[in-house]
């Protein structure tokens, strides 16, 4: 549903008995380096979902938040150059209020050094030479210098 404006209508502010919410839990495992070792963290994800009881199976909806892999969380909003986000939480609870499952997912950052672990692909399959994109790297190096990180070499070999 649209408003006048052709902005999407909010939802209304729900109750704290419309929805439940199943914090933390686990989807799967990633490696990410933690003072200079290997280590293996838990990667989770919050479940928003409607306490109403349904005979149907309910939509899905998989929300991520935003920041380029190198910023963000599923539970936060940032404020920047007086501009502030919309936290992936807030969405699924407006969403759950409205009869919707939602899978709020937390992800390894570029800080934390993850190590892929290529499982379910070739080589093939991962073309590197798309993240040679000068214009994405233009993007991350955006966030990177407001991160105070040094910047991404678009001549490096390797990625």
């Amino acid at each position: 549903m649209q408003s006048i404006s052709g902005t999407p209508d909010t939802a209304p502010e729900p109750s704290m008995i419309d929805y439940k919410i199943t914090p933390k839990v686990i989807y799967g495992k990633g490696q990410i380096t933690q003072d200079g070792k290997e280590v293996t963290r838990d990667l989770w994800m919050d479940v928003y979902e409607p306490l109403e009881k349904s005979s149907h199976a309910r939509p899905a909806v998989i929300l991520t938040f935003g920041g380029s892999f190198h910023r963000g969380s599923p539970r936060h909003t940032f404020l920047e150059a007086g501009v502030q986000d919309t936290s992936m939480g807030d969405y699924g609870r407006k969403l759950a209020a409205r009869g919707y499952v939602c899978f709020v997912i937390d992800y390894r950052l570029a800080p934390e050094h993850p190590k892929p672990d290529r499982q379910g692909y070739t080589e093939d399959m991962l073309d590197m030479d798309s993240l040679r994109n000068p214009l994405l790297i233009e993007r991350v190096n955006k966030i990177r210098k407001i991160m105070d990180l040094e910047p991404i070499d678009d001549r490096a070999t390797d990625c």
